[in-house]
């Protein structure tokens, strides 16, 4: 839907589309979400026209993924997972696909898909999932959380792209594991290192056991809690 809109119409304000349901929901490198219909958000934010270097396009990442985790404080105690899931307690509770539009080295536009789990009870058993309904022990109101979000994103990337000044020590600082030993899988190896930083790309680097610094794209390692 986020597509043909983009196709067809002139965009000079945040746009947000929201549905009930999604039967072809996309994460991350391909992977999907999985909702019960009318329990969850399921919203795409589109940007106006913006003019942003490409090279910096995690910036904007880091201010979107903060902007959610600032509007779900209030309620409960959430932290990222990086690159941008929305974790609890170690489980799961929301995921980000965040998807530039590039032209002549600088982003134009941005489309933002969130899933996030708000009223939703039962989960699959191979998922690491869990919900504000769960987590909180009542009930939300899709509207508001919808609301709630969609501003503090604004806000974000208003403030953003005015200044210019990236969130890298804050959103550090919000992740899971930063600055700690933790366990992590590699292909078949499993190993522990250090999460020290991340490069200008939104590698995660891991400081090996051995001193060596390795640099990993999403997919390529997995945190094991």
């Amino acid at each position: 839907m986020a597509s043909s809109v983009l196709e067809s119409e002139k965009i000079e304000h945040f746009l947000v589309l929201s549905t009930d349901t999604q039967t072809k929901g996309r994460g991350q490198q391909g992977t999907t979400w999985q909702d019960f219909p009318g329990e969850n958000l399921l919203m795409t934010l589109i940007t106006p026209s913006i003019s942003w270097p490409a090279a910096r396009v995690f910036d904007l990442n880091m201010a979107i993924s903060l902007a959610i985790l600032q509007a779900l404080k209030p309620h409960l105690p959430v932290q990222l997972k990086w690159p941008n899931d929305i974790w609890v307690s170690g489980r799961k509770m929301a995921g980000l696909l965040i998807e530039p539009v590039v032209r002549g080295g600088y982003v134009q536009r941005l489309v933002v898909g969130l899933g996030l789990n708000v009223n939703q009870t039962q989960f699959d058993s191979s998922l690491n999932a869990t919900s504000l309904v769960l987590e909180c022990g009542k009930p939300f109101d899709l509207s508001l959380v919808r609301e709630s979000i969609s501003e503090s994103i604004q806000s974000a990337l208003t403030k953003i792209l005015q200044t210019g000044i990236s969130p890298k020590k804050e959103y550090l600082n919000s992740c899971v594991a930063y600055a700690r030993i933790g366990k992590y899988r590699s292909g078949d190896q499993e190993f522990t290192a250090l999460f020290s930083d991340i490069d200008n790309h939104g590698r995660q680097i891991l400081l090996h056991s051995d001193g060596s610094k390795h640099a990993y794209d999403l997919k390529e390692v997995k945190y094991l809690p």
